[in-house]
Formats: C-alpha cells, structure tokens, sequence
C-alpha cells in the first residue's frame, strides 16, 4: 500500500513538473507568459516542399556586396544600375566540397560540357558549383536531366536568385 502511495505520489510531482516548467519563457505584464524567442517557425508545413528542391535564402546582391564591399545597388558614371536584373529562379548544383581547386577544376570542365552561364559559389565550409540561370522550374529540371547523363549522377535542383538575360523579356 505504501509503495502505491508513494508511486502515485512520485508520478504527481513528475508531471506537475512536466506540466509546469517554464523553462524559455518568459512572463509578460500582466501575468501572461509568452516564450523569449521561438527557435521555431510555427507556420512551417513540411508538404509545400518540393522532391529535390532546395531554398536559398542569401541573394546576389548580399554576396556582391560581400565581396566587393559596396552596396550592389549602386549606380555607375553610365547611370545604370551595378547589379543585373536578377529574380527568382533556379540553378543546378553540380558538385560541392571543401577543396576550392577541385571544384575550380571541375568549372573549367562544366564550361566545355554545358553553353550555359557556371558559377562557383562559397558558403562556409562549401563551395558549389552551379550551372544555369532558369526561370522555370520545367527549364531546371532538363538541365538538371542533362547534367546526370554528363555524369554528374547526383546533380540537383536549386531555388535562389538568378541573373536574367536581356534576352528573356523581349
């Protein structure tokens, strides 16, 4: 009898304490109690992701700017913008790894492969190799299909900014 007591007893107080942490929150005016900040987005639904697609969240300009330490949006002698017109589309990642003369390798070889733009990006520790500027998903895919049979068997799909060719809107 007492080892159900203190059994029951036991199992109270773990889920009182289950139920009562507060742990990361914090209270509010008013007595309310609201978390210190979500590590989590609570809107996420994993089912509007795409098979092989991936996001990419950097853009061009934040890059540019990076590299050249100005804002990519500034304006030339010319009086036309220092950035190309970029919207959101599609690349194809070829490769990616750690050794920055490999892949630089592997870029002259891309070049020789595909008559489409070949970029070399890095993203701490990686550098990828990415082909193409697609607009469509469609155009992505038959670059990414071409890319396989050119023996890039694990080539795949990549949503980020693009660089559009003067050429697509006439």
């Amino acid at each position: 009898m007492k080892m159900r007591v203190l059994m029951c007893l036991a199992l109270l107080l773990i889920l009182n304490g289950c139920a009562t942490s507060k742990m990361g929150w914090k209270p509010q005016p008013g007595g309310e109690v609201q978390p210190d900040s979500p590590s989590y987005v609570e809107d996420f639904d994993p089912k509007t992701l795409h098979g092989d697609e991936l996001i990419v969240t950097r853009t061009l300009a934040e890059d540019r700017k990076e590299q050249t330490g100005n804002d990519a949006n500034t304006v030339t002698e010319q009086g036309r913008s220092d950035t190309p017109d970029v919207t959101m589309g599609y690349r194809v990642q070829l490769k990616s790894g750690k050794n920055e003369s490999a892949i630089l390798e592997e870029k002259q070889k891309a070049m020789m492969k595909f008559n489409v733009p070949v970029y070399v990006e890095f993203d701490t520790p990686q550098y990828k190799l990415r082909i193409g500027d697609c607009l469509t998903e469609y155009e992505a895919n038959l670059l990414r299909d071409r890319a396989r049979r050119n023996g890039y068997v694990e080539a795949w799909r990549v949503r980020c900014l693009v660089n559009r060719s003067p050429q697509a809107d006439r």
